[in-house]
């Protein structure tokens, strides 16, 4: 048990250092390691956000990139791309797709190796659209449906077979893998989270079975979880949820920490609706924006750092820069935003439409962020534009840095996964 102990806590100091973005070259032992490794983000771009902390944080240098087409696959006409691509240590890039207009959507999934061409594709299992991004450890994780049931979904990434289902209503929220210590047995475990429009947040075992479910909503305020769940290093999960609401109003709700163990820890609401994946920084702060046009810094023990005011509608979720000192995000007032972590701003980006699409950040310090304006933009840390790309239609889908090369990889409103270089 000593050693376990030992190890676990080399593992979960390994992955406070990783999600900083500070893992090149990446780890290549086997076992628990290795998840650790993956849910670090240490293995090309493995979930949203990158990690399990949601930094958004690359290990790899872009300085090189131009901002030219190096291939790009697109689904049939009439889809689009919400989700966001991942990427998997073989270079194999993995995203979804929402084809046709309500009530009859459908949709699909596909993994595509480095060359661009297609290894499988599904049309998102029993037909259904998929909004999910995925996250990749010893399957691929992804909100969606089969045989019509919604569910966390488990693939198996050689052919995209179904491995199981476990049956929940997670269509939105992107699941986070996470490697943390039992709070039973002080060992390290590693756990798929993920919320569900239901309102509840799972913490589900790679096998498929159930850890526990937290039910987000009150007694007032009913809660569906669109957000992807942020991890600790402790193990502290944090979740943002939102109420439906009136057309017109802005919906209510707030953030959720949650103990290892699955019980609540503190509750951050009501404030206007959060469908901002929350963001660990390397000092435990949680990072997020909200409806209400505020942008918040949250202590660990859920007391207000700060909240940043007219800062628009936002539902993008915050990046860092290389060691932490400054935090990226979008906002629909058509603005990227740099501020430090004293909330001091730092610089305004203005693109031609909302920034729904989450930063990605390279180890050298450049944004890259899409548009509904049909762009992905390259910025400087200082906050001028390096280059910027066209796509065919408005970009929410958040880009992912991973090899070879290495590469952007970005979804598009045109049905078209991009790979940049």
């Amino acid at each position: 048990m000593k050693g376990l102990l030992a190890l676990s806590s080399r593992m979960l100091t390994a992955i406070a250092i990783q999600a900083l973005g500070l893992c090149n070259p990446p780890p290549r032992s086997a076992g628990l390691l290795l998840l650790a490794a993956i849910a670090a983000g240490c293995i090309n771009w493995p979930m949203f956000r990158h990690d399990q902390a949601h930094s958004g944080v690359s290990q790899y240098n872009t300085a090189a990139l131009r901002g030219v087409l190096k291939w790009k696959l697109a689904f049939p006409t009439g889809c689009t791309i919400v989700s966001s691509p991942v990427v998997d240590g073989n270079e194999r890039v993995y995203v979804g797709a929402v084809c046709g207009t309500r009530p009859s959507q459908t949709g699909g999934f596909c993994a595509i190796d480095s060359n661009g061409k297609s290894a499988w594709c599904s049309v998102n299992l029993q037909g259904w659209p998929l909004y999910s991004s995925a996250a990749i450890g010893g399957a691929v994780y992804v909100g969606g449906f089969d045989s019509g049931t919604a569910g966390l979904v488990a693939l198996n990434p050689g052919n995209g077979n179904v491995l199981w289902n476990f049956p929940a209503a997670v269509v939105f929220s992107p699941p986070t893998l996470a490697v943390t210590l039992s709070p039973i047995t002080g060992s390290a475990e590693s756990t798929i989270y993920a919320g569900s429009f239901d309102g509840e947040l799972y913490a589900v075992r790679t096998n498929g079975t159930e850890k526990w479910h937290f039910d987000v909503g009150t007694t007032d305020l009913a809660a569906i979880v669109n957000t992807s769940p942020a991890v600790a290093p402790d193990g502290t999960v944090y979740a943002g949820y939102t109420s439906p609401a009136l057309l017109g109003s802005v919906p209510q709700g707030g953030v959720v920490a949650v103990n290892p163990d699955g019980t609540l820890k503190w509750r951050y609401g009501p404030i206007g609706g959060v469908d901002s994946s929350p963001s660990v920084g390397g000092d435990g702060t949680i990072y997020f924006g909200s409806y209400d046009q505020f942008f918040y810094a949250v202590k660990p023990n859920g007391t207000t750092k700060w909240s940043l005011a007219s800062a628009g509608v936002v539902v993008s979720s915050p990046g860092f820069a290389p060691g932490g000192g400054v935090i990226y995000f979008g906002s629909r007032n058509h603005r990227l935003y740099a501020i430090d972590p004293n909330a001091l701003l730092k610089w305004i980006f203005t693109t031609g439409g909302n920034v729904d699409s989450s930063p990605a950040i390279s180890n050298d310090g450049i944004v890259f962020a899409g548009s509904a304006d049909h762009y992905l933009y390259a910025i400087n840390p200082n906050g001028t534009l390096r280059w910027k790309f066209l796509t065919g239609g408005p970009i929410q889908s958040s880009p992912a840095i991973g090899l070879p090369g290495p590469t952007i990889y970005v979804g598009s409103g045109d049905g078209v996964l991009y790979a940049i270089q």
